[in-house]
């Protein structure tokens, strides 16, 4: 659909308040016989840039360059069945014709929306237009052209009038003498005497098509021909009285309607947007800004920054900031919008706290809110206690390399599992290239211990990367140094950036060492002949937590060959208290007459190292019906 831009420029004369613009309207007085036109609104620029967004994959190029890449795709898809040829052909059209060729044929899509964002007209609250004082704004408003591309002045009969040159203007006292020589009679520019006389004659131009572009109603006479050029044919004589000719049409019995004929805007010609332009009247509305005394200002914003000037973010969950201005108490948030696009949806809001100084404030944006931004640069804008929205003349900038805010689990054990994943949350994670572990700490010059890609499926907020226990590596040092800390380093796509994050505790189960104050009592249960069938009564073992922590993470297992022989339960849970203690029971119950054995394995968490005992378990089974 083709929209009209509309051009319009409004000057504040008012040397002491600016001007809020509401509304802005356009008229064209379309009527060929001088009817004025009603005043109507103009498309509002969010519409029109989400419809221009909505065609964008239509334009002639977006249309061409994706076909051009489904054709790579499908010659992608036949190599495993295509020769060395057409392999070498499929390589040389992806890797070198598409990347050229969308080189060549560049998409400006994005630039026109960016001029539509800056100079378009909106009355949406968040985007008023401000004139200042004594200042001046140019804007553009919005209108369909197809309603206007059936207008007399775009028709064959307005193509034919002559402007005479300015040597042939007659002077105020004097008429013009000239007869025009074409089948279309013109009437004579008036002398620049007024401004009513600047422009092209409307009077003439209506009555030239009224007379000849007008047709019976139930006749078959036909306007003139545009293909003439405006000089006469050889069955069409000039009339020597135009008027007195529409006269007569109009008084006879048969009414006469305008020829017309649908012209594209963009291909109206010069004459008929000229004459357009004098048909058209834009009106603008809105109010003079009062202004009242103490009004708010800021003059400084500091928040926590890196060497870059880039907003520093902490794991608290909220960054803040402190602020300097005039009038603070009557801000009530403060709003990020994105510095280049300021129709951007994605903002983030924080609140702003004054306590009894109005010149000193403090305002706190949400890491969840402020953390999901992606765009490198955020303009500050005072949202006040009434709802007005007005740009505090700040800017801030985000680093919009990878941030951690979790890492889970915490632990790395190869003896535990083949395969351990750690999951990561933060922001920007969707730009991991490498993850690296280091040891102790990062360090420029530090070599790392161990280097993971991603796993698969990433987003901005939530990834994650796989330790192998295979890693002959990761083994040895998780044997040699059971404890350490190993820093996770991430680095970034397309960038040199290094991007400190969390640590993860290296430990290796097999080398830990049970602590001294949780023991286990007895150590070993043995149970007497038993017939087979018949469970024996319960032993129990008593495991006693002398440390001053909490035991964590209990669980208990029956091993060995004899396993299913034992059973056994606990009164721990998952957990015994610092000084606590808990009781385990196992039962034996013989399946065959011979010696069964087994171990009871358990495993916790105590001062933040995982721990393993047993105890051992023994029994026998006696022939079915044997005394006990």
């Amino acid at each position: 659909m083709s929209i009209l831009a509309y051009k319009l420029s409004y000057v504040n004369l008012n040397d002491k308040q600016e001007f809020a613009l509401h509304d802005a309207e356009l008229s064209v007085d379309t009527d060929i016989n001088g009817s004025y036109g009603r005043f109507f609104s103009g498309r509002d620029k969010l519409v029109v840039r989400g419809l221009s967004l909505a065609q964008a994959d239509f334009t002639p190029r977006n249309f061409v360059v994706h076909l051009a890449q489904a054709v790579g795709t499908v010659m992608s898809a036949a190599l495993p069945v295509a020769g060395t040829t057409f392999k070498d052909a499929t390589g040389v059209y992806n890797g070198g014709f598409l990347p050229g060729f969308k080189s060549v044929w560049t998409d400006h899509s994005v630039d026109q929306l960016n001029l539509l964002s800056d100079i378009g007209f909106s009355s949406s609250t968040n985007y008023k237009t401000v004139v200042p004082k004594s200042g001046s704004v140019m804007f553009v408003i919005f209108i369909p052209a197809k309603q206007f591309e059936e207008g007399w002045w775009v028709q064959s009969c307005a193509e034919h009038i002559s402007i005479n040159p300015t040597s042939q203007r007659a002077s105020a006292s004097t008429p013009e003498s000239t007869t025009p020589t074409a089948p279309y009679a013109t009437s004579t520019l008036p002398p620049l005497a007024t401004a009513s006389n600047v422009g092209i004659d409307l009077s003439a131009a209506r009555e030239l098509c009224r007379t000849y572009g007008a047709v019976a109603a139930a006749s078959s006479a036909a306007a003139p021909s545009s293909a003439s050029a405006g000089q006469p044919s050889a069955s069409e004589p000039a009339p020597t009285n135009p008027t007195a000719n529409q006269s007569s049409g109009r008084s006879g019995k048969s009414s006469t309607v305008l020829s017309v004929a649908a012209v594209p805007y963009r291909k109206w010609s010069p004459i008929a947007l000229s004459i357009f332009r004098e048909l058209s009247w834009a009106v603008v509305a809105g109010a003079h800004i009062l202004e009242t005394q103490n009004q708010s200002a800021i003059t400084e914003l500091k928040c926590p920054m890196d060497d870059l000037g880039n907003v520093l973010f902490n794991k608290t969950g909220t960054v803040s900031c402190d602020v300097t201005g005039e009038g603070l108490d009557k801000i009530a948030t403060l709003r990020l919008r994105d510095a280049q696009d300021a129709t951007d949806t994605d903002t983030a809001d924080g609140p702003v706290t004054v306590s009894g100084d109005p010149t000193k404030a403090k305002v706190t944006f949400q890491l969840s809110k402020v953390g999901n931004l992606n765009k490198p640069a955020y303009r500050i804008y005072a949202v006040t206690t009434t709802g007005v929205e007005t740009f505090a003349n700040q800017t801030i900038h985000l680093d919009l390399n990878p941030f951690e805010t979790d890492v889970n689990p915490t632990v790395a054990d190869p003896t535990k599992q083949t395969s351990m994943q750690f999951t990561l949350k933060g922001f920007h994670l969707d730009r991991i290239a490498k993850v690296e572990l280091f040891e102790g700490s990062y360090g420029k010059d530090t070599k790392p211990l161990l280097s993971y890609d991603p796993d698969p499926g990433a987003t901005a907020n939530q990834a994650s990367f796989t330790l192998k226990s295979s890693d002959d590596d990761f083994k040895k040092k998780a044997g040699e140094s059971s404890g350490e800390q190993l820093q996770i380093v991430f680095l970034v796509k397309n960038s040199t950036a290094v991007t400190p994050a969390d640590s993860i505790k290296l430990q290796s189960q097999a080398s830990s060492v049970p602590s001294a104050t949780v023991s286990l009592s007895p150590k070993a249960l043995t149970f007497a002949p038993q017939s087979t069938g018949l469970p024996r009564t319960a032993k129990l073992v008593t495991l006693i937590n002398d440390e001053s922590t909490s035991l964590t993470e209990f669980a208990m297992k029956i091993a060995g060959a004899d396993a299913d022989t034992f059973t056994a339960s606990n009164s721990c849970g998952t957990a015994v208290k610092a000084n606590g203690k808990c009781t385990l029971s196992v039962r034996f119950k013989p399946s065959a007459a011979r010696q069964f054995s087994a171990s009871l394995d358990i495993t916790y968490t105590v001062a933040g190292s995982q721990q393993t005992q047993s105890v051992s378990l023994k029994g026998a089974g006696k022939p079915s019906g044997t005394q006990r």
